[in-house]
């Protein structure tokens, strides 16, 4: 699989916009994997995992904007924890890593999130995110969620139709 940053630093030529410069690093700050990580050191975005690797992380299956059902509400990048995005398996039922992004909090995958994860947000209690037909709008923390749980976004292959 090839990552996102990888596939996108050819055009861009520019290892600094890969970090948000109000986002702090910390101990959970993002990584780009060797051989990236000598150009990119970290980053401050995510990227939709399930849209770009198939079911489960297999079978690498980038989606044409038209194999997509409703591409403005499709999230593809945002504020994150991690290079991939995700993990809606928490007390909140938001896309955690997007919600929480700030690095220098850890939360794990799933569970019980702190009743004082606002401190964790990206901007001003929550993130901004980016979706597949090209607009970016900031979302509160606690709206980052699926249509699987009372949201309106996109997330995974099968909610994309």
């Amino acid at each position: 699989m090839v990552m996102w940053y990888a596939a996108t630093y050819p055009y861009t030529k520019n290892a600094q916009i890969y970090e948000c410069p109000s986002q702090a690093r910390g101990k959970c700050a993002n990584s780009a994997s060797a051989p990236w990580s000598s150009i990119i050191p970290t980053t401050s975005y995510a990227m939709n995992e399930p849209i770009s690797t198939g079911p489960f992380g297999c079978c690498s299956k980038w989606h044409k904007e038209k194999e997509l059902g409703f591409p403005a509400a499709t999230l593809l990048i945002g504020d994150g924890r991690n290079n991939l995005g995700g993990w809606d398996n928490n007390s909140q039922k938001v896309l955690m890593r997007y919600a929480y992004p700030d690095p220098g909090v850890c939360y794990g995958c799933g569970g019980t999130i702190p009743p004082d994860a606002e401190k964790s947000t990206a901007h001003n209690g929550g993130s901004n995110l980016g979706f597949a037909d090209g607009h970016v709008k900031w979302r509160q923390a606690l709206t980052i969620r699926t249509i699987e749980f009372g949201g309106d976004i996109r997330y995974r292959t099968w909610q994309l139709k």
